[in-house]
């Protein structure tokens, strides 16, 4: 079948593509306009598709990554990343530079720490500790259990678990940044 112009701008119309396009869906439809509108919106609805699926699995794993502020060991802000990046994106960009300004100056003057960290996989809400915090106390209880054992005094590691195990477990997600005065 011929493929005439008035059957390519037809589509091209309906399906806002470019003539280009139009044409190819429509010789690949052996020039049946319903065909080649099908076909378009099938390819339109696959991407559509791909996008979503995408950004929900990159939300999902930005949901991961938390900011903890802290001063003096005492927790003051600890949200997901994505919550602060999101609020940063709706806010215009005056009022972007001031909350910026403020917060950095605020968490310098303070002296406080701030960290991102990776939420561990098997903690399922969001006001759970992160897991840095348990593993620092373990390092600190094993410190303390070394310290006794040069001492003579011997102690049982808690859980009955070796005194190595702190080691094994480190977390390759953890990172920290820290503003100082």
């Amino acid at each position: 079948m011929k493929i005439t112009s008035e059957d390519v701008k037809a589509v091209q119309a309906r399906m806002d593509v470019t003539y280009e396009e139009a044409e190819r869906y429509l010789v690949k439809a052996n020039g049946d306009i319903e065909l080649a509108i099908y076909l378009i919106e099938e390819k339109k609805a696959s991407n559509l598709s791909k996008f979503m699926t995408e950004l929900n699995r990159i939300a999902k794993e930005l949901m991961t990554y938390y900011v903890k502020i802290d001063r003096k060991k005492e927790v003051l802000l600890n949200l997901p990343l994505i919550m602060i990046v999101l609020f940063l994106v709706f806010l215009e960009v005056e009022t972007k530079i001031w909350v910026l300004v403020i917060g950095i100056g605020a968490i310098l003057i303070s002296e406080s720490q701030v960290t991102i960290y990776k939420r561990s996989k098997d903690s399922d809400g969001i006001i759970n500790q992160p897991e840095v915090i348990e593993k620092e106390e373990a390092v600190s209880s094993h410190n303390n259990e070394q310290r006794a054992a040069r001492r003579g005094n011997t102690t049982t590691p808690p859980n009955n678990k070796p005194l190595d195990s702190v080691d094994e477990n480190k977390d390759d997600d953890y990172y920290e940044v820290t503003i100082e005065k």
